[in-house]
């Protein structure tokens, strides 16, 4: 059956309207909002990301002072006539209620969207009807885009993801041995900087162990091999470091991204998840001005968000899972699923009871790969 007019409530977030849109195909689609503010960016992001994605498709905003019966009466006999779908997927429990005690008494159907489980609710004249459905499933970009966002930069695709998947193993099998010897990464004294020429960098051997010495020349030999860097020896101390891929020189020395990419891939092996990015930096709309946001790893499953925070220490505290929670509900609303991964549990115990507060999921690698992949696979498939 075709219908020519779909009715929905905007909401904060509108991935099932969209999905909904997909799936009946209307030549026109109505979005009931409140004059305010706040309301009125939402529609205007929408709009443009309809007009981008549904190009046949006539968006129309149908602004109320206030959302009553009365009101919502008014629209719904505005357009009653036209080849009318009702779809109380989201906005307020009282409204998404109000159209649907409205659509069964003028017999105009009505639906709602179980994303999640992909089910189509139809309530009917005297009958509510459950199918089975392959429901369209929005991309990351699409979820950002359709909010009013839009996502600057990614380090999903690299052309030295081969060299980093190494680097990668190589600490995630010896989490021990990398504890001992992160900390130098960050030592002016040990590695030195060239600000004027940020791709060479000096590295100072006199203030390492033997067993730091061997570790740091393997992993010179390892980066030259793979035609990362060049090096020479000045004196007997002393190697100059040129990177040739400014990819791989910040994925050494961003505290963290290891554990960023190690998770990454975790994620990405689980069958159900449909699409994810990492290291993604993102623009958000404010009133005054563009504001970049961060996060480590994003997903989508069903077209639900998973947002999640990596740190490869101990010092996080409240400010961390603060920043993880707005960005994630930012991003996917109510039903974001937010992790905060981290190589150890944080100092203050505090942190622990703040994240269950937050329903944010707190999983921890001690270099036991089984139970880290497990634990999160079982949160991303709950």
């Amino acid at each position: 059956m075709e219908f020519n007019t779909l009715v929905n409530l905007l909401d904060t977030h509108n991935e099932a309207n969209i999905i909904a849109t997909e799936r009946f195909k209307p030549k026109e689609v109505i979005y009931i909002y409140k004059q305010v503010k706040e309301q009125q960016l939402q529609l205007d992001s929408l709009k443009k990301y309809y007009n981008s994605k549904f190009q046949n498709i006539k968006f129309i905003g149908e602004p109320i002072e206030k959302l009553d019966v009365e009101t919502i009466k008014g629209l719904v006999d505005k357009y009653k006539d036209k080849g009318l779908l009702i779809n109380v997927t989201r906005g307020e429990r009282i409204y998404s209620l109000t159209l649907l005690y409205l659509a069964q008494k003028y017999n105009i159907k009505c639906i709602y969207l179980d994303v999640e489980d992909k089910k189509l609710i139809s309530f009917n004249d005297d009958s509510i009807d459950i199918t089975d459905e392959n429901f369209y499933d929005l991309n990351i970009e699409e979820i950002i885009e359709s909010a009013g966002g839009s996502i600057i930069i990614d380090s999903t695709e690299s052309n030295s993801e081969a060299i980093i998947d190494q680097i990668t193993d190589l600490i995630s099998n010896n989490l021990d041995v990398w504890e001992r010897l992160k900390y130098r990464l960050y030592d002016p004294k040990v590695f030195i900087h060239n600000q004027l020429d940020p791709m060479t960098i000096r590295l100072d051997m006199k203030y390492l162990t033997r067993e730091e010495m061997d570790i740091y020349n393997s992993m010179l030999h390892l980066l030259k091999k793979n035609n990362q860097i060049q090096y020479t020896s000045e004196k007997q101390d002393y190697i100059t470091i040129k990177f040739l891929n400014n990819n791989i020189k910040s994925f050494i020395f961003k505290s963290g991204s290891w554990l960023e990419a190690y998770t990454k891939r975790v994620v990405d092996s689980i069958r159900q998840v449909d699409d994810v990015k990492s290291g993604m930096l993102f623009l958000w709309d404010s009133e005054k001005n563009r504001v970049k946001n961060e996060l480590d790893v994003v997903a989508i499953k069903n077209s639900t968000l998973i947002c999640i925070s990596c740190k490869d220490t101990s010092k996080y505290d409240e400010v961390a899972l603060n920043e993880l929670n707005v960005y994630a509900q930012q991003l996917g609303g109510e039903n974001v699923v937010k992790i905060l991964v981290a190589t150890k549990m944080p100092l203050k115990h505090s942190v622990e009871e703040r994240a269950k507060e937050m329903n944010i999921d707190l999983v921890i690698y001690d270099g036991n790969k089984n139970v880290f992949e497990e634990k999160l696979r079982n949160i991303i498939l709950k």
